[in-house]
């Protein structure tokens, strides 16, 4: 949110003249006519373009509701009752406002700069200091001549450190970024070849960036990932002395030297990427005071950040990798490493364009690209483009086309069943033609997953539970519908202990996708026990019969020592042995090699409700009890594990061994600290009016007593939209307003009253996120959220989001 300014403050800062009321307040800055964001407190900035002007939206962006403009000079046909600062021009008063408002504030202000890796360190460093900070940083990637001054004008009071992004294509504008920001520090990632063709050589791109570390504290990467020379043009840059780094079962692990000792961090991400983004970080972290023990406890928890990368789910099971912004050889590294990583047994396809962005030597790069396709046993490469495809010789198993049409035209030949795709483009192609025809088609209901979000509550619950005690995170279901695969990859990357599943095929297919956490199997049925063994993975045995099937089954397979996990009913009166079953089932364990018990657990039936403390705490001493006498006649220590979400915030001293976390990492608790992390949109197909009398849906059974505007939604119960909702039980939320469901909800639709509702078709229907509360949503019609969110659909688009 920008800090309140008057127009007329704005209009001195940046030399302007204003017409209209000089005293409107402004607190938000729009660039974008259409966006859905606009008030009567948003200055629209008129900026020119390459490609568009944005004077010719200001009809638009007035007729969205904005009054106030700021605009260049000799413009006519203005909208009129509106107010209007004009400048000679608009790009430039806006810096020259950001320059003014940044030096109001006397706080650190790093800045980042590179070719690859900027917001990746951005967020990084923010995941380092935000316990130290009240940090504003760089939204996304806003890093433009653009984006660097509306990331500034964000710095408020409240503020006491800030991380801003810079980024250039081409030469002069580094000084303008540079004289903005007035950085204290500042961090050079790398330097590439990205925007190179806008430079004389390599040597004027590496100046033009270290333009930023004049007169600031500056720091560069480490010079065993890369050595920049025109470094030596500048004193006092600091480096990090990395001596070596290696994978190993916790991560990769980075060594160096800090003031002549030595130190390692590990971090959950295996390639050398993240290697050097996360040493830029250490670099800077060191001199910010930070220990090389507080950094190492850090580093173990860094985040996955997306970037442009977007994963599709394409026909015939298909997984589509789109990348279609640049096409530089350290972004598609980056791109063949994250396709590699998802493919799980999926076969694999490369499509990549011309290289626009690397043209010093086109040899060596197409040398290159070949090197790793070969060394990565991609299944199928085809080439698009002129240059590339002169290039043929050097790649084995390929296709090559010269323009993205003539792949198109041939494209029904391609099979891609089962395959993992990568398309990796220059913007000049538009792959994203490419994308529309693998992608499966699906209606415009989106269920978005913020796996940032996800990590953050993830992080919240870290902090309460004892540094000695695992975490088990419950994935069952789908992952309560964010898609089991996804958020066990993240849970993985954030290192925690162990993934719960409710059945064998889940954990089987985790396993399939790679994922190598210890997977406790809630419910293991008989015809599963081959699969959990073949897979490594952790049965629940819950009764004296399953224990006797499932030490047969090692049996057969001449199995030793196979460890498994006790469940008992405390008084729940679910699956579990019963106390009085403990004498027999100590007395088969010890008798039976072919099984360890490795932990013991429980639930709890009532932990959110205070009323049945007094129940909850005699399942405790049940619990206690049970684990006492296992512990003694097994001669070692269980892994006792009992807290769900709600037991860990409620009771803490009964945290034992290992706790499981369920719906509070998808921010679904009754803790106001967690962050929400799905949430559930369409879209507005069409609008009706409908004369009073008249009768909406099946059965004539819902009739309107007067003029009534409605708006047809794609969702319905084949979705997991429930029929429960039909006539007025649920309600959705739209353009700022809560609207009722009118009629019944049918399988594909349902029909929402839109009467007093300023909309359009196409406008966005939110189902449940940040305006309409998913718990609102359940006791609409008196169920819970577990099961709304485990009743959406697979044909519901899932999007994940890691910014």
């Amino acid at each position: 949110m920008l800090s309140n300014y008057k127009l007329e403050d704005i209009g001195i800062l940046v030399d302007g003249s204003i017409i209209g009321n000089s005293s409107s307040e402004i607190n938000q800055i729009i660039t974008d006519s259409r966006s859905p964001l606009c008030g009567p407190n948003s200055l629209f900035i008129a900026i020119k373009g390459l490609n568009r002007d944005g004077h010719d939206f200001i009809k638009s962006a007035y007729n969205n509701g904005i009054r106030n403009f700021l605009i260049e000079k000799d413009q006519t046909n203005l909208p009129p009752e509106a107010n209007y600062i004009i400048v000679e021009n608009t790009l430039s008063a806006l810096q020259e406002w950001a320059k003014k408002h940044r030096d109001k504030f006397k706080i650190p202000v790093i800045a980042v700069t590179g070719s690859n890796g900027k917001t990746i360190v951005k967020e990084w460093l923010y995941h380092f200091l935000r316990a130290e900070f009240n940090i504003i940083r760089s939204p996304k990637s806003y890093n433009s001549q653009l984006g660097v001054p509306l990331s500034l004008l964000m710095i408020n009071k409240e503020h006491d450190l800030a991380i801003i992004e810079a980024g250039v294509s081409e030469p002069g504008e580094m000084i303008k970024l540079k004289e903005i920001i007035n950085p204290t520090h500042s961090l050079v990632t790398n330097i590439g070849t990205a925007h190179l063709e806008n430079f004389i050589s390599k040597k004027e791109l590496e100046k033009e960036k270290l333009i930023l570390i004049k007169d600031s504290k500056s720091f560069g990467p480490s010079k065993i990932f890369q050595k920049i020379d025109s470094f030596s043009e500048h004193n006092q840059v600091e480096f990090l002395n990395v001596i070596d780094f290696q994978n190993n079962s916790d991560g990769q692990q980075i060594n160096y030297i800090w003031n002549g000792n030595n130190y390692h961090f590990i971090i959950p991400h295996l390639d050398i990427t993240a290697a050097q983004n996360a040493s830029s970080c250490v670099n800077l972290l060191l001199h910010f005071g930070f220990s090389p023990v507080k950094i190492a406890e850090l580093s173990l928890s860094l985040p996955s950040i997306a970037l442009r990368l977007q994963k599709r789910k394409g026909k015939k099971n298909s997984l589509i990798i789109d990348d279609t912004y640049n096409s530089d050889l350290a972004s598609i590294e980056i791109a063949l490493q994250f396709l590699e990583n998802e493919r799980g047994n999926k076969k694999t396809l490369v499509v990549l364009s011309d290289i626009t962005q690397d043209l010093s030597n086109s040899t060596k790069t197409y040398e290159k690209i070949a090197s790793w396709i070969s060394e990565m046993k991609i299944d199928l490469f085809i080439g698009i483009g002129e240059t590339i495809s002169s290039y043929c010789s050097l790649f084995k198993n390929a296709e090559f086309f010269t323009t993205t049409a003539d792949f198109l035209n041939s494209s029904a030949k391609l099979n891609i069943e089962n395959k993992a795709i990568l398309l990796k483009g220059s913007r000049s192609f538009k792959f994203e033609k490419i994308a529309n025809i693998f992608e499966e088609k699906s209606h415009e209901t989106i269920l978005s997953i913020n796996l940032k979000n996800l990590c953050e509550n993830f992080n919240h619950y870290k902090k309460i539970i004892s540094n000695s005690t695992k975490i088990l995170c419950m994935i069952k279901a789908a992952g309560y519908g964010a898609g089991i695969v996804e958020t066990a990859k993240k849970l993985s990357s954030l290192a925690v202990d162990y993934l719960g599943v409710a059945y064998t095929d889940e954990g089987v297919s985790l396993r399939d996708n790679g994922i190598q956490t210890p997977i406790l199997v809630m419910n293991s049925e008989q015809n599963s026990f081959e699969s959990i063994i073949k897979h490594n993975l952790t049965p629940s045995i819950y009764s004296l019969k399953q224990l006797d099937r499932f030490i047969c089954t090692l049996i057969d397979l001449n199995i030793n020592d196979f460890p498994i996990h006790l469940k008992f009913d405390t008084g729940m009166n679910r699956l579990g042995f019963k106390i009085e079953d403990l004498e027999e089932l100590i007395s088969v364990i010890l008798s039976q090699p072919e099984v360890r018990v490795e932990g013991v657990f429980s639930h709890l039936a009532s932990s959110d409700n205070s009323n049945d403390d007094d129940f909850s705490n005699s399942q405790f001493i049940a619990f206690e009890k049970i684990t006492k006498k296992l512990e003694g006649a097994f001669g070692y220590s269980l892994i006792k594990h009992m807290l769900n979400t709600a037991g860990i915030e409620r009771f803490k001293n009964k945290q034992y061994d290992m706790v499981r976390l369920g719906l509070g990492i998808y921010g679904l608790s009754k803790n106001k600290s967690t962050l929400p992390v799905l949430s559930l949109k369409t879209k507005i197909s069409q609008i009706k009016k409908i004369n009073k009398g008249d009768s909406i849906g099946y059965g004539t059974m819902h009739k309107v007593y007067k003029p009534t505007k409605i708006g047809i939604i794609p969702i319905g119960y084949a979705d997991g939209f429930s029929r429960a909702y039909s006539n007025a039980r649920g309600s959705v939320y739209v353009n700022g307003k809560t609207v009722p469901i009118i009629g019944s909800v049918c399988m594909d639709m349902a029909m929402i009253d839109i009467t007093n509702v300023a909309t359009k078709e196409g406008d966005l229907v939110e189902i449940f996120g940040d305006n309409r509360l998913i718990t609102q949503m359940a006791e609409d019609i008196n169920t819970i959220p577990y099961e709304i969110l485990t009743s959406i659909s697979e044909r519901v688009v899932r999007v994940y989001l890691d910014e």
